[in-house]
């Protein structure tokens, strides 16, 4: 028998285990309730972020589809989505207190490499960097001295160094006392010219269309076998060689004059002593028009080879010209203006062919075949050619170079434009891999119907890029492509990345400028067929510049002045600009690169081929 006992404690141990048992369903219960909910608000989230998605794109195309918002140009196109869209909810407006400094910088998991803008910008072959300093054209008394490269102050106060003054009511000053101005004269924007035919290739015998005759050859190069290129530079009166001033106090600070200097180049990228020159081109004629003293358009130039004759493309203006050597003598020296025999000139009764006179230097002489004229209204601009049916040349001005613009060019006595073409693709290639500027999209408003309408826009809009230079046939992957570079940059008079919804980039400075690679169909309508990512071109070191003859004091100094964008420092200027992209004579396998950094000198570079096509194709 059980006891009353016995009976008690087991009666007691079934209420326990009952007790267990209830405290394990409910247990079982409440881990199985919270696997549902967050299984279904996995599911829910990846639903928003898809909404979000096909929102962000929608409300992109509705935005450019409004004809107050199109772009100046009238072109329409359809946006590329990004591989990253932004899955923070908050950009929708759940959240209207962000950060201003919320960026997301740190890569994403996708198919594409991440790189900084520093890390995916081309190095150059070693030891073929070059930083000129041109010693005949810009005299010493004009040139900054070693002492003071790191002087702010001094700079600034150099500006106001000659004895001469115009008001801005003045028209150009015919008569300017160059031997009183001693305002120090920056150069840089580089554009290299290859000579292909001062050697012969073994194996051909076909001559390119473009080059120059032997006789046009041999008055260039004085007979002289070392030369390879003709180089021209921007020589300015302004700078930005300490980063960029919120007032641009050196770049704006009294007359804005700039020149034109030439000069040969060896092999290696040296200048051939002697040959460097000074001129204003601002004085051809016709004269008139934009001719002002203190505000100058002919710029930034770029010299092309088109059947046989020479053409300066400056701004937009275009410039039928033959430079030839010359000896250095007395006659000779007579033409420059601070020579105390110089011919007064007048450039109100000059006529074609002009002989220019030089400002300083007497090794080249420039002759203005044909009266100059504007081609189009705008700058950077750039010839191409490409091969009809027929397997001749024809010529074309890129106006921009994305989304893809340009004329063809009629081909006399000078060059005029005719009809317009654009590429025919409404989409852009993706960018062969991501940089900061992937994960930073800007968030743009706008009420219509008394509601307010949101879009996520890249960073920078597919419409930004600017012209910069073009074009070299080259070989991507079996496919024959035209290759050009174009920047992007925070401009000063768009600002459009002040036009955040939140504010987050209203802290960066403006005219900071970064580059791609752009690969074309070399048929028209010459659509974009890839596109690089982002990158800046660094410094050039300080011995680049420490040549006797011709290295440029500024080279490797005032380097704390850097790319500043998404809370990152990257190791190169604020301001790169490549003003040249061209062939390297005598060897397909490189390429030359010329560029300004910060507006206050140069660097030339020769770099592989073989990169270019890897930055194309996303192989960093």
């Amino acid at each position: 028998m059980i006891s009353d006992k016995s009976m008690s404690i087991m009666q007691r141990g079934g209420k326990a285990g009952r007790h267990i048992k209830t405290k394990f369903i409910a247990i079982s219960l409440v881990v199985t309730i919270l696997v549902i909910i967050c299984d279904f608000s996995f599911l829910q989230f990846s639903g928003r972020n898809e909404l979000l998605e096909t929102q962000n794109i929608q409300t992109y195309l509705y935005l450019h589809d409004d004809n107050e918002e199109k772009d100046e140009r009238n072109i329409s196109f359809t946006p590329v989505k990004k591989n990253t869209i932004h899955t923070d909810l908050d950009l929708l407006g759940n959240n209207k207190e962000r950060n201003e400094h919320n960026f997301t910088t740190p890569p994403v998991a996708n198919r594409r490499n991440y790189l900084r803008y520093d890390d995916a910008g081309i190095r150059p072959i070693p030891g073929t960097a070059r930083s000129h300093h041109l010693p005949f054209a810009v005299p010493e008394r004009r040139t900054i001295p070693h002492q003071f490269v790191e002087d702010k102050f001094y700079h600034i106060l150099q500006r106001g160094n000659t004895s001469s003054r115009c008001r801005k009511d003045y028209e150009y000053r015919i008569f300017h006392d160059y031997s009183t101005d001693h305002r120090t004269l920056y150069l840089y924007n580089p554009h290299i010219l290859p000579l292909h035919n001062t050697i012969e290739t073994p194996g051909s015998s076909e001559s390119d269309p473009d080059s120059l005759s032997k006789k046009d050859l041999h008055a260039l190069t004085g007979g002289d076998s070392s030369v390879r290129y003709l180089v021209t530079y921007r020589a300015f009166i302004s700078c930005n060689c300490f980063g960029i001033l919120p007032d641009r106090k050196i770049m704006k600070a009294g007359e804005i004059v700039s020149y034109l200097a030439i000069a040969l180049l060896d092999e290696n990228l040296d200048v051939i002593n002697g040959t460097d020159v000074l001129i204003d081109l601002n004085l051809a004629p016709p004269f008139g028009g934009g001719n002002k003293y203190y505000m100058q358009y002919r710029e930034d130039c770029r010299t092309f080879l088109i059947r046989g004759s020479m053409h300066i493309v400056c701004n937009s203006m275009t410039h039928r010209v033959r430079i030839r050597r010359t000896s250095g003598t007395l006659d000779d020296r007579s033409n420059v203006m601070t020579h105390p025999n110089s011919p007064r000139f007048d450039p109100t009764k000059s006529k074609v062919p002009l002989i220019f006179p030089n400002v300083y230097g007497y090794g080249l002489e420039l002759t203005l075949l044909d009266e100059s004229k504007q081609l189009f209204d705008g700058k950077n601009l750039n010839v191409f050619r490409a091969l009809d049916k027929n397997n001749t040349y024809e010529y074309y001005l890129q106006t921009y170079p994305v989304p893809h613009q340009y004329h063809r060019l009629k081909v006399g006595s000078n060059l005029e434009i005719e009809g317009m073409g654009k590429s025919n693709r409404n989409t852009l290639p993706f960018p062969s891999f991501d940089t900061p500027d992937t994960n930073n999209n800007r968030t743009v408003c706008r009420r219509q119907r008394k509601k307010k309408k949101c879009n996520e826009t890249p960073f920078f809009p597919d419409d930004v890029d600017h012209g910069t230079a073009c074009c070299l046939p080259m070989d991507l992957e079996g496919s024959q492509v035209m290759v050009g570079i174009s920047h992007v940059k925070l401009s000063k008079k768009d600002q459009f990345w002040k036009k955040d919804e939140y504010s987050r980039y209203k802290s960066f400075m403006y005219d900071q400028f970064l580059s791609r690679f752009v690969a074309y169909d070399t048929k028209p309508p010459f659509d974009i067929v890839a596109r690089s990512g982002l990158f800046c071109l660094g410094y050039a070191n300080e011995d680049e510049g420490r040549s006797e003859v011709n290295g440029t004091p500024l080279a490797g100094r005032n380097t704390q002045y850097r790319l500043e964008l998404f809370n990152e420092t990257f190791d190169c200027p604020p301001i790169h600009f490549p003003s040249s992209f061209s062939e390297v004579v005598g060897d397909k396998s490189k390429l030359i690169i010329g560029y300004g950094i910060n507006d206050c000198h140069p660097r030339i570079m020769m770099v592989e081929t073989r990169d270019v096509v890897n930055s194309l194709l996303g192989k960093m």
